[in-house]
C-alpha cells in the first residue's frame, strides 16, 4: 500500500497560504506574530474497501491568537474551514478523496492566548493498485 499524506499535506498547506490575511507555518519562527496558522501533527491509519485500500489522514491544525477575546481565533478559524472546503482536493491520478470532515474543534485559553485546534479528517482511496 502507497500513502497519499505527502500529496495531501501540500494540498492543505497551498490552502492555508491561500489566506492572505494571517501566516501559515509549518515550524514557527520565534519571532513569529499572532495571529498565525499551524500545520501540525499527522497520522494516517488503514481504511478501504475490499476492492480497494485506502488509508484515513487525520491532521492537526492550529490557530494562535494574543487579541485579548475570542473574536480574532474565531475569524481565522472560519477563514481556515472557508479555504479547506472551497473545493474538492485533487490528489491526482492514483488517489480519490472521499470523506473530508473538519467536525469538532475547539478554543482554549492559554495564560494569554487563544489556540483552536482544527482535526481535519480525509478518507481515500487508492484509484489502482500499482505492481512493481
Amino acid at each position: 500500500m502507497r500513502t497519499s499524506m505527502s500529496t495531501l499535506q501540500k494540498l492543505i498547506y497551498e490552502r492555508l497560504k491561500s489566506i492572505k490575511t494571517v501566516i501559515t507555518y509549518d515550524k514557527v519562527p520565534k519571532e513569529a506574530k499572532m495571529p498565525f496558522i499551524v500545520l501540525g501533527d499527522a497520522e494516517s491509519f488503514p481504511w478501504g474497501t475490499k476492492l480497494q485500500k485506502g488509508e484515513e489522514i487525520n491532521f492537526d491544525i492550529h490557530v494562535f491568537s494574543e487579541y485579548p477575546s475570542r473574536k480574532e481565533v474565531l475569524d481565522v478559524v472560519d477563514l481556515v474551514l472557508e479555504a479547506l472546503s472551497k473545493e474538492e482536493f485533487d490528489l491526482g491520478d492514483n488517489y480519490e478523496l472521499v470523506l473530508h470532515s473538519t467536525v469538532g474543534w475547539d478554543i482554549r485559553r492559554e495564560d494569554k492566548i487563544y489556540h483552536a485546534l482544527i482535526p481535519a479528517k480525509f478518507r481515500v482511496l487508492e484509484k489502482e493498485e500499482i505492481h512493481g
